[in-house]
């Protein structure tokens, strides 16, 4: 199972555009629950870890390698999360009304995953992918793959408390907030090192 057909598969089920940051942290979770069903394997392909979570290794080339992925850009918002994925309408239609697509075991995992998913915003989904033992280990920029250690942690185990928004603040003020922590937090690590090195 590579990156391409675990974004096929999601763009297909959800049917509509996903946000780059919703989308890249779908696939990490759709990723986690297709690894702990036998589906797929934690070396299939790596990830890098970035001050919003992690992201698919080769994510950023995912339209440029397969043209019936689309990047639309939408005006408003934060710039770097922008870009909306989605399937062209013909390929939309041929694999979401593929039976064999439909009722297999690929497809129920990624769609279970993504029951849960939807409602979460996407800062939420920043703040939880947050929790990843890998991603709390690495520096931004440092590439790693799904370890036993982040398999332990799922999406289903009632950790998860979805919660409104408190009044006055949007999804995107909470998503410049994570992008922030997760910088300082190198910049900390990195500083310490320069003056206490090991």
């Amino acid at each position: 199972m590579n990156l391409y057909d675990i974004a096929k598969v999601i763009l297909a089920i959800e049917g509509k555009p996903i946000s780059k940051v919703k989308f890249a942290k779908t696939v990490y979770f759709a990723h986690k629950e297709l690894i702990r069903n036998g589906l797929a394997h934690n070396g299939d392909f790596a990830y890098i870890r970035m001050p919003l979570g992690p992201v698919p290794d080769g994510f950023m080339e995912l339209a440029d390698n397969h043209s019936d992925i689309i990047v639309s850009e939408e005006r408003s918002g934060l710039s770097y999360n922008s870009k909306n994925y989605s399937l062209k309408k013909t390929i939309l239609s041929r694999v979401s009304g593929n039976t064999r697509v439909k009722d297999n075991s690929l497809k129920k995992v990624v769609s279970d995953t993504l029951d849960i998913l939807r409602s979460m915003s996407t800062s939420q989904l920043v703040e939880r992918s947050h929790e990843e033992p890998s991603w709390k280990k690495n520096l931004n920029g440092n590439r790693f793959y799904i370890s036993d250690k982040d398999m332990a942690l799922t999406l289903f185990d009632g950790r998860i408390v979805v919660t409104a928004s408190p009044t006055g603040k949007s999804d995107d003020e909470y998503l410049q907030a994570s992008l922030i922590r997760g910088m300082i937090d190198d910049i900390v690590s990195e500083s310490t090192n320069l003056e206490y090195p090991t």
